[in-house]
């Protein structure tokens, strides 16, 4: 009499592969970056939506705790018209911490108003802090 089914091999194959995919999975949400490849990537993902005036998708880029203080609309009423944004790179990342990493972006403005025909070419240092187990933006009230 045999013991085993047909199947046997075929549940162990099945299992075998979804414990691969669940290893593999886990390595995706970061896909093994160090914390620099991951604020970089999230800092320009969200200078990316600033320049396209995307201000409710930018928000889902700010700390769980700023979200909880700080509507998304109230978020996206803070930008207004005076000025317009041409371009954002980012130049560096630096992390003094395995929970806080400073971004540094070039951004290139056009500010809308007499007086101001040429870009202005200006260097920013944001804050990003690891909470919930990814990076968030950290703005400062």
């Amino acid at each position: 009499m045999n013991r085993f089914s047909p199947l046997m091999p075929r549940r162990g194959l099945l299992t075998a592969v979804l414990l691969v995919s669940a290893l593999l999975g886990g390595c995706a949400t970061t896909g093994g970056a160090s914390p620099d490849q991951v604020v970089g990537k999230r800092a320009q993902e969200r200078w990316d939506l600033l320049l396209k005036s995307d201000y409710g998708n930018a928000y889902a880029y700010l700390s769980p705790a700023q979200r909880a203080v700080t509507s998304r609309q109230s978020y996206i009423n803070r930008f207004g018209e005076g000025a317009q944004w041409l371009s954002a790179k980012l130049q560096s990342v630096s992390c003094e911490s395995n929970e806080r990493c400073n971004a540094v972006l070039q951004i290139q403005t056009q500010v809308i108003a007499r007086g101001f025909s040429a870009p202005i070419t200006t260097k920013i240092t944001e804050i990003w802090v690891k909470d919930e187990g990814n990076w968030w933006f950290h703005q400062n009230p």
